[in-house]
C-alpha cells in the first residue's frame, strides 16, 4: 500500500471556509500548520479563523497546490499537509506577503500576552486585591483590617471589564474610558437596548447600546466569552 492511500481519510470532512469544519478535523489541521510556521493562534479552538485560512492558502502556494483555502479528505493538500511533506519539499523564496503574516502572526501573539496580563490584573482587582493606593491600611490592626476592606469603594472595580486584544484596541483608538463603558453596559440593561447577533466567526455575541452614546459588543461563547470584542462612539450624541 503506498503512503498516499494510508493517508486517505485521514479526515473525517472537509475543512475550511462554509465546509463541514468538525471540531476535531479543525483541530487536526491546525496541528499540522503549527509545525510549519504557519499557524501559531490556539490550536484547541474548533472553529476556522482568519489565522488560520491564511495559513491554509499559504501552505498551498508555497507547495504549487490549488489555493483555495480548502483541505478535503484524501485531497491532495490533506495528503501533503498529514504526510509531512511540509517538512521535505523544498519551499520558494518567501514573498512580501509570507513576510507580513508572519510579522502579524508574531504581533498578535504579543498583544495576546498583553492581553492576558491586563486580564490577569483586572481579575485580581475584582478578587479585592490590596495595593499601595491605600498604603494606611498598614497601620491598622489585623482584628480592624477586613471590617475596614468591606468598606472601601468598589465602583472602579464595577467600571472594569476584560477586553480582547482587538477591544484594547479600540478603547486606545477612540479614546472611551471604563467609566464610559460601564454606564453604557448598565444603561442599555435598564432601557432594554440590547439585542444578540452573530459574529464573523459564528459566535453569538450580545450589543448593548448606551444612553451616553456608547455601543459595545461582548462575546458569549468561545474562548473569548465574556470579554469586549469592539466598542464605538457615536460622536451625534453630544455625550
Amino acid at each position: 500500500m503506498t503512503m498516499i492511500n494510508t493517508l486517505q481519510g485521514l479526515l473525517s470532512g472537509a475543512v475550511g471556509n462554509n465546509l463541514e469544519n468538525k471540531p476535531e478535523d479543525v483541530r487536526a489541521v491546525k496541528r499540522e500548520l503549527s509545525k510549519t510556521g504557519l499557524f501559531m493562534d490556539d490550536i484547541e479552538n474548533p472553529y476556522v479563523t482568519r489565522e488560520m485560512d491564511d495559513g491554509i492558502k499559504v501552505f498551498q502556494k508555497d507547495r504549487g497546490l490549488k489555493i483555495d483555502g480548502r483541505i478535503k479528505p484524501g485531497g491532495e493538500t490533506e495528503i501533503a499537509l498529514f504526510s509531512g511533506l511540509q517538512t521535505i519539499l523544498p519551499t520558494r523564496k518567501p514573498t512580501q506577503a509570507d513576510i507580513f503574516h508572519t510579522k502579524k502572526i508574531q504581533e498578535d501573539k504579543i498583544d495576546d500576552r498583553q492581553v492576558h496580563k491586563e486580564n490577569l490584573r483586572i481579575n485580581q482587582l475584582d478578587e479585592g486585591e490590596i495595593n499601595s493606593v491605600y498604603p494606611e491600611l498598614i497601620l491598622i490592626p489585623a482584628s480592624k483590617a477586613f471590617s475596614v476592606l468591606k468598606k472601601l469603594p468598589r465602583k472602579q472595580l464595577k467600571e472594569r471589564r476584560a477586553k480582547t486584544h482587538h477591544g484594547i484596541k479600540r478603547v486606545n483608538e477612540r479614546s472611551i474610558k471604563d467609566k464610559e463603558i460601564y454606564e453604557a453596559l448598565k444603561s442599555s440593561d435598564r432601557l432594554g437596548n440590547t439585542y444578540k447577533k452573530t459574529g464573523k466567526y459564528g459566535t453569538i455575541q450580545k450589543v448593548y447600546k448606551g444612553e451616553n452614546g456608547v455601543t459595545v459588543i461582548i462575546e458569549t461563547e468561545g474562548r473569548n466569552k465574556g470579554k469586549i470584542i469592539t466598542l464605538w462612539k457615536d460622536i451625534s450624541s453630544g455625550k
